[in-house]
């Protein structure tokens, strides 16, 4: 694992806007991980351990997508039918963020694509330092909201370019009553 010191830290974007002292502050919480190549980080529909932030390494995001093996035999259970790798991360990556922050199960599967080092920020070390009042803890929330929106606004633009492209009225109404459910259940209005 690189030398992680707060100049290390400056260079990633959660960290982003945070002074030398309260890189320092973070770094005390965190907590080192070693992956080897092929080893799962996080599982899809489990619990969340926490933030994971690359250091070193890579590792590929795995969509998991669920369906019925045989649709005649319907018992209502659905299965993984599939595994897609939907994204490759890289140094100063973030992941598992979502979890993190609303407490829920992983949407996807993270596996080390080479040796893997990463830093975990526990959810409960963060809710401690927001207890406190700790700038930096508000900080890297910002950053990871930031990180977010970014997500879905690409999300968002993918999924009407596929959409679109299917020339499929149905679809499209789909993906449009879903989308305002979407915003008017989280209390959005753009």
């Amino acid at each position: 694992m690189p030398s992680l010191t707060p100049d290390f830290l400056a260079n990633i974007p959660i960290f982003r806007d945070t002074s030398e002292e309260e890189r320092n502050q973070l770094l005390q919480v965190m907590e080192r991980e070693h992956y080897n190549a092929g080893d799962d980080v996080i599982t899809a529909e489990q619990e969340s351990r926490g933030l994971h932030v690359i250091v070193e390494g890579t590792a590929h995001v795995i969509l998991s997508v669920y369906g019925f093996t045989n649709p005649i035999i319907d018992d209502g259970e659905a299965q993984i039918v599939d595994r897609t790798q939907i994204a490759t991360l890289e140094i100063g990556a973030v992941f598992g963020e979502i979890s993190f922050f609303d407490g829920e199960t992983h949407t996807a599967s993270v596996q080390a694509a080479s040796d893997l080092d990463a830093l975990l920020l526990p959810a409960a070390k963060f809710e401690e330092l927001l207890k406190q009042g700790n700038y930096a803890a508000y900080k890297v929330g910002l950053n990871a909201a930031k990180i977010l929106a970014g997500r879905l606004r690409s999300a968002d633009k993918l999924i009407s370019e596929l959409i679109l492209a299917q020339h499929d009225s149905l679809a499209r109404s789909r993906w449009f009553g879903s989308h305002l459910e979407l915003y008017g259940r989280a209390g959005h209005s753009d």
